[in-house]
């Protein structure tokens, strides 16, 4: 996860990072139908753990501009939107520019 690094070009999707991406996405929806109809996290109107968890595959999908269904993209874009997330994302763009290691800033 590389917080801050928005419109990174997406890699050549694998027929296997596909099925992942339709695994999480299917999650996210059948969680968010079953249990989060009042508000906009997997479980309703409360940030909880398991929207921690997920919130550093928001960040990648938001990174590469993964393209999700309705439900799943209103889901990331709440995690992306959480107060904790904005300011987990602050306060890695303050980070010293000799943290960053070219291996990982020239990742595609």
């Amino acid at each position: 996860m590389n917080l801050g690094r928005v419109g990174r070009p997406l890699p050549e999707i694998s027929a296997e990072l596909r099925s992942d991406i339709e695994k999480i996405d299917r999650l996210w929806c059948e969680t968010r139908e079953s249990f989060g109809r009042t508000g906009p996290y997997l479980f309703g109107a409360d940030f909880t753990n398991a929207d921690i968890m997920f919130a550093p595959v928001a960040s990648r999908f938001t990174s590469y501009g993964v393209e999700l269904s309705s439900v799943a993209e209103a889901y990331r874009k709440a995690l992306i939107d959480h107060p904790l997330m904005q300011e987990w994302s602050r306060l890695a763009a303050l980070e010293p520019a000799e943290w960053q290691l070219d291996y990982y800033e020239s990742l595609a």
